[in-house]
């Protein structure tokens, strides 16, 4: 969701709790949680603020990412829980977090031709792919929503996923959406789901874990970082509202062929790993808890 300082009930800048000075709004989640960059007065140093207030929502989002154990792939949280405060007459609920400068959507934006250079790629990717694993062994979730935005980057190139109000058991059978769900979707969602996330899993005998859409993502993700778009779609950078459902559609009848182009030049074995990542069939991805240890991603970016 798009929204300016002066929509904000925050415009004035304020102080919270008398001890986050909020500094500049990063955006506002599709659940119209706010998040402010703040200098934190107690530590004196800037920090992520997340504000709502909906206090079941950001309750919800807060235990989300607190029930994950602590890597270094995953977003830092403040030991202070949630906070509260009252502003103007309206009850906010906030937590804090590790601040990082940008996240990789906005620096992908940023470049002409939405492209990071292939060692810069190979390095995120790479990370992304220890946070996958480290959440399938020792956290025992699937992210669910991996995307750039919520892939949290400072210098250098240190990257942090963040956002896990959509995480879920990573052996929980995954939910198909419906058709008429898909419009209430973040457009990111959509672009980075996996097929059977809109198939009727009957066809494949209802047997789809979640964990295995995380890895899905990531072959995305890695293929967008490095060619500049979509690997079903050339050209697919940014998918608006209208464009939902012919995605899902072309999504579904997807045959598992990925089409790689001449330029970049990537190396082979990077367009095998993407390829393993996009298997048609979920049981047939890379596994998603032996990403790093299987060999595949070390011998990439090694």
């Amino acid at each position: 969701m798009v929204i300016s300082l002066v929509d904000s009930p925050f415009a004035s800048l304020p102080t919270l709790c008398r001890r986050f000075t909020l500094i500049e709004l990063l955006g506002v989640s599709s659940s119209g949680i706010e998040v402010w960059k703040a200098m934190d007065l107690h530590l004196t140093k800037d920090v992520t603020l997340k504000v709502s207030a909906d206090t079941h929502m950001i309750t919800y989002d807060y235990k989300a990412l607190a029930k994950i154990d602590v890597h270094d792939a995953v977003v830092g949280m403040s030991r202070d829980g949630l906070l509260h405060d009252t502003f103007q007459g309206q009850r906010y609920s906030m937590y804090a977090l590790q601040f990082m400068q940008d996240d990789l959507q906005s620096i992908l934006h940023r470049r002409r031709d939405g492209r990071l250079p292939p060692v810069v790629a190979h390095a995120v990717a790479f990370q992304v792919a220890k946070c996958i694993q480290h959440l399938c062994i020792d956290a025992r979730v699937a992210h669910c929503d991996l995307r750039p935005s919520n892939i949290l980057v400072t210098r250098p190139w240190n990257v942090a996923v963040t956002n896990f109000k959509s995480s879920r058991s990573r052996r929980e059978l995954l939910p198909t959406i419906p058709h008429h769900k898909v419009k209430e979707m973040d457009a990111s969602s959509v672009l980075y789901a996996a097929p059977e996330t809109f198939n009727c899993l009957e066809a494949l005998g209802n047997t789809v874990t979640c964990d295995a859409t995380d890895v899905w993502a990531l072959g995305v993700l890695y293929f967008v970082m490095l060619y500049g778009h979509h690997p079903l779609a050339p050209g697919l950078v940014v998918l608006d509202d209208a464009m939902k459902l012919p995605f899902v559609e072309h999504l579904r009848k997807y045959d598992g062929t990925v089409v790689f182009p001449a330029t970049p030049v990537v190396p082979p074995i990077v367009q095998r790993v993407i390829q393993a990542c996009l298997h048609r069939d979920p049981s047939q991805r890379m596994p998603s808890d032996s990403l790093v240890t299987s060999g595949f991603f070390p011998a990439v970016v090694n």
